[in-house]
């Protein structure tokens, strides 16, 4: 479950019809971001090509706070935190991390996937990622218009934001 939610954040920030930071102190900076289509459909295929700059090593215990907000007629309504899904604090996401493997289209880009995160340059492309098919009947939920906030704190210390707002469709 915990390797779906932070597929979900990462499309919901890489497929952002708009992407912006929300922090003072970010210790990575998004220097580029695009999306292919720019409407993500599920099932489909999506195509990511992205750089950014790690400032900082981040390291220690990391958590994220997301907030998740769905368009419904014209107010944004915030989408609880179900089986860590939705707006969630995931905690100490460098133990999670390591109860994974890294994906081969990853490592052949050289993208760590473990803690701690060395600065430098990151730039990664990947296309024709494929999308998997919504469940029977939670279609009519998937679909809209989403705005994800993430809040990244490095032991207890906020060292990153970002907002970023998305169209899904099954």
């Amino acid at each position: 479950m915990f390797r779906f939610a932070v597929f979900a954040l990462f499309v919901a920030v890489a497929g952002a019809v708009s992407l912006k930071s929300c922090g003072k102190n970010n210790l990575v900076d998004v220097k580029k971001l695009s999306i292919n289509p720019s409407t993500i459909v599920f099932p489909g295929k999506l195509n990511i090509d992205a750089a950014a700059i790690v400032n900082k090593e981040i390291k220690g215990r990391v958590d994220v706070q997301v907030t998740l907000k769905k368009k419904v007629l014209f107010a944004w309504v915030k989408i609880p935190c179900i089986s860590n899904v939705g707006s969630c604090l995931y905690r100490d996401i460098c133990s999670e991390l390591k109860k994974f493997t890294c994906p081969p289209e990853m490592i052949a880009q050289n993208i760590q996937c473990q803690c701690p995160f060395k600065p430098g340059p990151v730039s990664f492309n990947m296309d024709g990622i494929d999308l998997p098919t919504i469940p029977t009947g939670f279609g009519s939920f998937v679909n809209g218009q989403y705005r994800a906030k993430a809040v990244i704190r490095a032991d207890g210390k906020e060292i990153g934001c970002l907002e970023a707002e998305v169209k899904l469709k099954s």
